[in-house]
């Protein structure tokens, strides 16, 4: 039964289920009842890029002298792309709205696939499960019908990661690094880590395999020249210099609220990833003790020094392109996102950590630390997933909660709204009030959505969240009937022809 066309019944039913519940997010997702302000920036500034290339405008297109801002607007690159191919093919603002959001579901369900197949590859319908639960109990599935941009720039650095883990060097590698540098001004930096990282962990082909990493690593730094010069190119069109110039006038934390915002991304009962994508940082903990207790396969004594050294060293880098971009926000005037639901600027920043993890425990180089980590770390991170995944598809059902929340922090506190920061009084009644809302327990958007979601899509709510569950405990029976009965959905290919060898 390890052919597709002899697939068991009961893998079958877990398709069903599965697809069922999909679908049901889908029509969801496709309503797109949420405007925000930023994807309608993107179209205005689209405009205003166009009409500027038809004048023969290249140098500070829109730019303002007195407010040092731009009509393009100031946001990555990358965000502008498919905006110009729908406004240039002719559709009007309202279609291009909905076609940008329909590209965050696109790169979504692209991501999920991505990381199920690597997983699959690797160790079979066990792991592929997990993975696809690590992807979609966080805030990427919300964010799947919301604001246009995170979604995309999270899909290039993936595809980026995952092309550094095929076991040959590609030119695809050079694309999707600059793809992945414009996502983000600033992301430069994690694209080299994230990217060489994943070199690292990547199984190199025989006595080859020292090459294979030099041209991988060739053509990533390549792309990522090439993305931080159109970068600069962009600036240089929009503000007429190379620096973004209305990001950098916004006043910035001091050392102190760095800390705290720091601190506040990672654990804040309103803006902290423990709460709102509880599976990444599990996928962080497998790869922090890759780090420390590197696994190796049995064998050839050189090989495993060779191998332990390149997980630890691929591991280090992965990590550390995630506590790089934590980090960086810490430094930034609205670390979350603005005061919005969740950490939504540290996305980015999550799908190279679950790529790593999947690849360190579906690898043979995972196998002598199995036993002790993977099996605690994937249960707790399973459970907690499971009942933190109903918040977020709450979101999904009832995203007016998240913008009511937001409407009326604004209201409570006047100073939450300021958005230029320019002013005498600088960054402090700002990072007050994201303190503030960050950590207030008498009002919290989880909470808040999963009240609005009963209250407005109840009996389709709780039918999609059961009906979820029960897929996640079908696939976790299949998992194990197929270990008993000795059928395997499928012979996991990386580890079959390492046994063959």
């Amino acid at each position: 039964m390890s052919e597709q066309g002899n697939r068991p019944w009961w893998w079958w039913v877990g398709v069903v289920l599965a697809g069922l519940v999909a679908v049901s997010v889908l029509v969801r997702l496709a309503g797109h009842e949420i405007g925000i302000v930023d994807t309608t920036a993107i179209i205005d500034g689209t405009h205003r890029s166009i009409d500027c290339v038809r004048s023969g405008v290249v140098r500070g297109c829109g730019f303002d002298p007195a407010t040092q801002a731009t009509a393009v607007n100031p946001y990555p690159l990358l965000q502008y792309l498919p905006a110009t191919v729908f406004v240039a093919l002719g559709a009007s603002d309202d279609l291009t709205r909905t076609l940008l959001v329909w590209c965050n579901t696109a790169a979504v369900a692209g991501m999920v696939v991505i990381v199920a197949r690597r997983a699959a590859s690797l160790a079979g319908t066990g792991l592929a499960v997990a993975s696809v639960v690590a992807m979609v109990t966080g805030m990427v599935l919300p964010y799947a019908g919301l604001s246009f941009g995170e979604p995309l720039v999270m899909l290039a650095v993936l595809v980026l990661c995952r092309l550094c883990l095929a076991r040959r060097a590609t030119p695809w590698l050079l694309v999707a690094a600059v793809l992945a540098t414009v996502g983000k001004e600033t992301l430069f930096s994690m694209v080299v880590l994230f990217a060489g990282g994943c070199i690292l962990l990547a199984e190199a082909p025989g006595e080859d395999g020292p090459a294979v990493q030099r041209r991988k690593a060739a053509w990533v730094l390549g792309g990522v020249a090439l993305g931080v010069a159109a970068n600069l190119a962009f600036n240089v069109f929009r503000f007429g210099g190379v620096t973004n110039v209305q990001y950098l006038l916004e006043a910035r934390p001091g050392p102190r609220e760095a800390v705290v915002n720091a601190v506040s991304l990672a654990v804040a009962p309103n803006g902290g990833i423990v709460w709102f994508w509880w599976t990444a940082v599990a996928a962080l903990v497998v790869v922090l003790t890759a780090v420390v207790a590197p696994a190796v396969v049995t064998g050839d004594t050189g090989t495993d020094v060779l191998a332990r050294r390149r997980v630890r060293l691929g591991a280090a880098a992965v990590a550390g392109g995630f506590v790089v971009g934590l980090g960086s926000l810490a430094f930034w005037w609205g670390p979350f996102g603005w005061h919005s639901w969740g950490p939504r600027l540290l996305l980015p920043f999550v799908p190279p950590l679950i790529l790593a993890a999947v690849e360190l425990v579906g690898r043979p180089v995972g196998v002598r630390a199995r036993r002790r980590w993977v099996l605690p770390v994937g249960a707790v991170a399973l459970a907690g997933a499971v009942v933190l995944a109903v918040p977020t598809l709450a979101v999904v059902f009832a995203p007016q909660a998240w913008v009511t929340h937001i409407t009326a922090t604004e209201q409570e506190r006047p100073e939450c709204a300021t958005v230029g920061l320019r002013g005498p009084e600088g960054y402090g009644p700002f990072h007050d009030c994201l303190m503030a809302e960050a950590w207030r327990t008498s009002s919290m958007p989880l909470v808040a959505s999963v009240t609005a979601a009963a209250d407005t899509r109840g009996p389709w709510f709780w039918l999609t969240a059961a009906g979820a569950a029960l897929a996640l405990g079908w696939w976790l029976a299949v998992v194990v009937i197929s270990r008993r009965v000795g059928a395997p959905d499928r012979a996991p290919p990386e580890i079959a022809r390492l046994q063959r060898q």
